[in-house]
């Protein structure tokens, strides 16, 4: 990026804010998730039902942009690509994730954390490798259909909520100059969308229980059917507050010229898989075993002290990061970048 202050941010650099932007929600969330002894209900938090509500979703729409990328390449390049890039570092991660509960935190935890933690970089790593082979068979528009049926049957890792707003970033990129031209078009229309959905995203539809496939089996026909509609209508409503995000800092590209502050933040958005992975320890062990701020007010704990602490943490994972890359076994294992 040139130092010209008339020219806008590029394409990448709009992102890269975004991806910023996403990964500071997701540790603002964790961190109202966290840091108050669960002594409340944290789906009875409006605040933390907002973020929750599409923070993820955005962060898949991204990952399914940058996948029209790939190129003309096999599946086995693509795969190792994928694996080397988004499951070694959450291995690597899951280990320390694992030690750490067991071992540092109070009260230990189970081996099974390893497995299960980290979700998300799996779970995208499943969505790159079904949109990879439906591209590569003879009817692709068909093939993307079929996958997305087949997702709704895959639970592990939440790919059935994950897997329709990647394909919602694949959409975006492939029609990136109508959403270049008509961002705040797009913006306000998906903004109305998303703030409707969010009026009736109330707890009981927060917390209602992930589908599962015993519940497609052992559960009454009406009640599935609540279940496939709760299902889409948390989709949904990602998907537009996905888009009115993206929409909107598109926008903001356009006439925001460029700053030495702009090009830092914005470079800051390329270390966010680092930070994830990072975020996981520092809070979810770390400072949740050591920090218990539960008779802090509402306003105080939620609009104050969570997006404070938040701003220390990501500051502080990036300078994790920072380091890790000095170390050529840091940049493969921890980071998924090659050497």
């Amino acid at each position: 990026m040139t130092a010209d202050v008339q020219k806008p941010r590029t394409r990448i650099a709009t992102f890269d804010a975004v991806k910023l932007f996403a990964i500071f929600l997701v540790i603002w969330g964790h961190c109202i998730m966290h840091l108050q002894g669960y002594h409340f209900p944290i789906w009875e938090n409006p605040l933390y039902r907002v973020i929750a509500s599409f923070h993820m979703p955005l962060f898949m729409a991204i990952s399914g942009y940058f996948a029209t990328n790939v190129g003309k390449v096999d599946f086995k390049t693509h795969f190792i690509k994928k694996f080397r890039q988004l499951i070694v570092p959450s291995l690597t991660f899951g280990i320390l994730f694992c030690l750490s509960w067991r071992y540092v935190a109070e009260g230990g935890g189970s081996y099974g954390n390893y497995i299960k933690c980290y979700w998300f970089v799996k779970s995208a790593f499943i969505c790159s490798i079904m949109y990879f082979i439906a591209t590569r068979l003879s009817h692709v528009k068909t093939a993307i259909a079929v996958t997305l049926v087949i997702s709704q049957f895959l639970f592990i890792y939440r790919v059935n909520v994950m897997y329709p707003c990647f394909l919602t970033g694949v959409i975006m990129a492939r029609h990136k100059d109508i959403l270049d031209r008509y961002c705040w078009r797009i913006f306000l229309i998906s903004l109305i969308a998303y703030l409707g959905c969010l009026s009736f995203y109330d707890y009981d539809m927060a917390s209602y229980p992930l589908l599962r496939l015993h519940r497609y089996i052992h559960v009454p026909v009406l009640t599935l059917l609540t279940d496939m509609g709760i299902h889409l209508y948390k989709v949904v409503m990602g998907i537009a507050g996905t888009i009115s995000v993206l929409a909107l800092f598109i926008g903001l590209g356009k006439i925001i010229p460029h700053s030495r502050i702009g090009d830092m933040l914005c470079g800051w958005g390329a270390y966010t898989l680092g930070v994830y992975l990072l975020q996981a320890i520092i809070l979810e062990h770390i400072m949740m075993k050591t920090m218990d701020f539960s008779t802090m007010g509402w306003y105080t704990y939620n609009l104050l002290l969570t997006p404070f602490l938040s701003v220390i943490v990501l500051i502080g994972c990036l300078g994790i990061v920072k380091l890790i890359r000095l170390s050529s076994f840091g940049r493969i294992y921890l980071l998924g970048e090659r050497n």
